[in-house]
């Protein structure tokens, strides 16, 4: 299973699993497993919460940041 910093992502941006879930479109189940690394999701899920973490976020996150063994 691939490593991946969505949970200190979310803790330093101050975002919910919650919120996660509505802005990506994703069931709130699939955000939590993902976060807490018990299930690697496909590329297009990983595409989705990059997307909707960075509707959320301060800044805007590249995937290799979230996921750091995937490169564009």
């Amino acid at each position: 299973m691939a490593e991946n910093k969505l949970e200190n992502i979310l803790l330093k941006e101050a975002i919910s699993q919650v919120q996660l879930s509505k802005e990506s479109r994703l069931s709130y189940t699939t955000v939590n497993s993902v976060v807490k690394l018990r299930k690697d999701v496909s590329i297009q899920t990983k595409y989705k919460i990059l997307k909707g973490l960075n509707k959320l976020a301060d800044v805007e996150y590249k995937i290799e940041e979230i996921f750091p063994l995937l490169k564009d």
